[in-house]
Formats: structure tokens, sequence, C-alpha cells
């Protein structure tokens, strides 16, 4: 079967060390420079998150874009909401690859290929957004989880989203951070 919304692959790790039952309280901090898709990308993986029990809080709720932070102001912030785990987001960029075909049969495809022909081409193009996703305790600072994530064919910055967050619940699931898999 083929789905029209975007796909997501997630790979992940787990620190061996890691106790994830004391991270109920998840900020949620999208490190992308287009707003629209930071926001969207916040605000989706809180709710999934939510739906499974976690309290989350989206960074661009108590964090402004705007400013830089020291360790120690953001430090204070995370803090100050009692927030437990943090939750990185970080876009790594975007591939764009176009696939181009005659339609015609192989014979016509290996004379092209032989000679140089001109005629009407099929062009269809893929895009794919890689994501590096890691949550934080936030007491220490120190990394506890991490994922990779590839997302394939979506322009709509709430799909490109939702598959994220869906692939998130998962990658959670299999690694032991959320207990249940059903949502609440």
């Amino acid at each position: 079967m083929i789905s029209c919304g975007a796909e997501t692959s997630l790979y992940t790790w787990k620190s061996p060390e890691a106790t994830f039952d004391s991270v109920h309280h998840i900020l949620v901090m999208g490190l992308i420079k287009d707003i629209e898709y930071r926001d969207t990308y916040e605000k989706e993986v809180c709710g999934a998150l939510n739906g499974y029990g976690f309290k989350t809080t989206k960074a661009l709720n108590v964090i402004s874009p705007g400013k830089k932070y020291t360790d120690e102001e953001l430090q204070e912030v995370i803090t100050s909401k009692g927030v437990e785990g943090v939750l990185l987001m970080k876009y790594q960029g975007t591939k764009i690859e176009k696939t181009t075909a005659k339609g015609n049969t192989y014979t016509k495809i290996y004379k092209k290929f032989v000679s140089s022909t001109s005629g009407k081409k099929y062009i269809d193009e893929h895009k794919t957004v890689y994501m590096e996703l890691s949550l934080y305790k936030a007491s220490t600072g120190e990394v506890i989880w991490m994922g990779s994530a590839k997302t394939m064919d979506t322009d709509l910055p709430e799909d490109l989203a939702k598959s994220l967050a869906e692939e998130l619940i998962k990658g959670f699931i299999k690694d032991g951070i959320i207990k249940s898999g059903k949502p609440m």
C-alpha cells in the first residue's frame, strides 16, 4: 500500500545507563531557522507526547527565538519550568533528487544511452528532509537518547511534523521511554 503522506524513517540510540522514569516533563525545541516549520514541529511533537502522558512545553513559548541565551540563562529558563528532559529537533538539511524518464521502451532508453536524443521527458522530484533528534536529561545536560530521521516526499510543514512525531513515538516505545504502546 502506498501512502500519499510523508514517510519518515528513524534510527535510534539510547544510553545504556539512562533511566527514563524521571522524565515526565519535556521541553520540545525545534532548531530550525524557518519559524513556521519550527512552530509546527514543536506543536505536533508536543501533542504526540502529551497523548502518551508526558507534560510538554514548546520552546517557542518560553525561549525567545531572537535572543541568544547564555548557558546559565538557558538553564534557568528550563529549571524554572520544572522541565526534566529537553528534546532537540535539529534540522540537518534537505536533499532534492530529480528522476527523469522518457516513458519509452527499454530499446529507446538504450538508444538514448548510446546516442543523445531529444523528446518529451517525465521529471519526478523527491525531497528528503533530514533531522537529528536528541533527548537530554535537564538536570545534568547528558544526552540519554538520540535519533536520526529522514522524511521523504512532503512539502507541507504539517505533514512533515506529523510524520516525524509518529516515528518519534514509535522510537520512544521501542527504546522503552514510553512504557505503553497505547495513547492515554
